[in-house]
Order: structure tokens, then sequence, then C-alpha cells
């Protein structure tokens, strides 16, 4: 009896010691978004197209005034950075891997809260916390909370070595299919 007894306490500590379940948010999406890349100088206010299975993202938006195209398609390891007022185009290579707007499996539960207030009908939003490290304290860290129904990216931050400290805010995320055209690198970046 005692052993029954011991192995429901451990399968029951194992089972809450993990937190709420994981989420899989949804596959294809557009939001406002605020990023800020301190690393590179750069605060984004705009629209995001993502695709998760296209492993692309669009930003369309506004950084210093100038009116700006971000297209990351990782895939091709490929960025582009279009100034839509003066017709240029920068290309970088993406250094990084593509990484998902959404809960990692490996993330650790960090907790559950309102954003906005729980005491008032209407006024917030259940949201998930959840982070992930890999390769030590400073390699790779990602912390991302998403809402408790739907699993929809609310806030994102990111820090590698590589690209140092990344923070994306969403607004307005709109589930929606993205065409297949939207990815596609205008001429410009093609000269």
């Amino acid at each position: 009896m005692f052993r029954v007894l011991l192995a429901l306490a451990v399968v029951t500590a194992c089972v809450y010691g993990q937190g709420a379940p994981k989420c899989v948010g949804p596959r294809e999406w557009t939001s406002y978004v605020l990023e800020n890349d301190p690393s590179r100088q750069l605060q984004i206010f705009g629209k995001l197209y993502y695709d998760s299975t296209k492993q692309s993202t669009l930003l369309v938006g506004e950084a210093d005034g100038i009116e700006i195209a971000v297209y990351r398609i990782f895939p091709d390891k490929k960025e582009y950075i279009i100034n839509q007022i003066e017709e240029t185009c920068e290309s970088y290579e993406l250094t990084r891997q593509w990484r998902p707007f959404e809960v990692d499996p490996s993330a650790f539960y960090g907790g559950t809260y309102y954003l906005g207030s729980a005491d008032v009908e209407g006024d917030g939003v259940r949201v998930s916390h959840w982070y992930t490290r890999f390769g030590g304290d400073t390699l790779f860290q990602s912390i991302v909370n998403t809402t408790v129904v739907n699993c929809i990216p609310v806030q994102d931050y990111f820090y590698s070595q590589a690209t140092g400290f990344v923070s994306t805010n969403f607004f307005d995320v709109t589930v929606q299919e993205i065409p297949d055209n939207i990815f596609a690198v205008p001429p410009i970046c093609k000269k």
C-alpha cells in the first residue's frame, strides 16, 4: 500500500510540477507589433505578417520616421530592409535559426497572470508565461507570453549572443491565411 501511495505522489508531483500544458498557437496570422532591437538601434511599429509553415515574416511599418518593410525569409537565410521612401533595399544574412512566436517544446512554465484587470469583467486577458534557455545562461534565452485561450502571442523577449536583446509586443492579432505572394521579395532587392 505504501508503494502505491508513493508512486501516486510521485506521478502527481511530476504532473503538477510541469505547470500548465504547453499550447500550440495558430500557424498564420497578422498583428500590429512594436519590435525593439537595441543592438541594431532599431525600433519598428507596424503590421506583421507571420507564417510559421513558410518560416517567414514581413513587417511593414515605421522606424525613426522612415517607412520601411522588413522581409525575413528564414529558408533562404535572408533579411531585406526596404526604405519605402527612398526606394532602397539592404540585404543581410540571417545568422539565427527560425524561432517561431510560440511556446517552445522545451519551455518551462512560469505562471499565469492577467494583463489588465482580473477584477473588472472584460478588462483583462489571462496570459501564460513561458521561458527557455539553451547553452547556459547567456547563449540563448527567450520568454514568451501567450493568451491562455488559443495560445495567441502577446509578448516575446529574446536574447542571444549573436543578436542581443530583442523584444516584440503584439496588438490586435488576427488569425488568417497569409497569401503566398506576401513574402515575394520586391524587384528592388534583386538589383
